[in-house]
């Protein structure tokens, strides 16, 4: 017995995916929106160049592994090798998307055949990147590198990136502040900076799909008046005399 027959009863209205006849429902995502768009931020990060003050040298250029990218706070501190970056979780609202979604008619067939992407509503939330370095000069380079890296292209506001393990969907990113915190751990080489970031992220799933006669065709239809045994189709021309 599928997902669908074990919730048929209980749930008021049509389900999506519910086709006939009947098919698999398509296996979730091991990721949602929220980590997917988190892990394209991060990849996008570790692309970054940084250049860090060297004087009288010229300036040093490095960049941020992607294994010193967290998407969370460590277990453990003492295994941090530095420069890291970690994302701290903030406030999340829920978008919907009106009286009813839709699918997204143009991934048809595109993610298994029989299917296609159903955007559920959208995720907004105030994501803070968590940046440690060894000195004020190391962290001052990551601050106006992640600055200039959340405005790289013309068309708006904000850095767009595409989730190709998401159904290809967009999550964007926009820089709307930064603080950098100096306590008593900067006198032991560990300088830190919070940027915050709104992300936002379509949540979508997989559902099968039921394709439509094309647009123009039309189905006969057999109606037998009072007294006239003789089946006529209504689509057909009328007769004359």
């Amino acid at each position: 017995m599928g997902l669908l027959d074990s919730i048929r009863k209980m749930v008021a209205g049509t389900l999506w995916g519910d086709v006939t006849p009947a098919l698999p429902v398509p296996a979730p995502l091991p990721l949602d929106a929220r980590l997917q768009a988190i892990a394209a931020l991060l990849d996008y990060v570790a692309k970054i160049e940084f250049s860090v003050d060297n004087s009288p040298a010229p300036p040093r250029r490095f960049r941020i592994r992607r294994q010193n990218l967290l998407d969370e706070w460590p277990d453990d501190m003492k295994d941090m090798v530095f420069p890291t970056i970690a994302v701290e979780p903030g406030d999340v609202a829920i978008i919907a998307r009106g009286l009813t979604n839709s699918i997204d008619e143009s991934t048809i067939d595109q993610f298994g055949l029989g299917t296609a992407v159903l955007p559920l509503h959208e995720h907004q939330e105030r994501i803070v990147l968590h940046v440690w370095a060894t000195t004020r000069y190391q962290r001052a380079a990551i601050v106006a590198g992640l600055e200039g890296a959340f405005d790289p292209d013309e068309e708006m506001s904000g850095v767009r990136l595409v989730l190709p393990n998401y159904f290809g969907q967009v999550a964007r990113f926009t820089l709307e502040g930064n603080q950098r915190v100096d306590d008593p751990d900067s006198a032991r080489r560990r300088r830190t900076a919070r940027l915050i970031v709104r992300m936002e992220v379509d949540v979508c799933r997989l559902v099968n799909v039921e394709e439509l006669p094309p647009e123009g065709a039309t189905t006969e239809i057999e109606v037998v008046t009072k007294g006239d045994p003789t089946p006529v189709t209504p689509l057909d021309p009328p007769l004359v005399p």
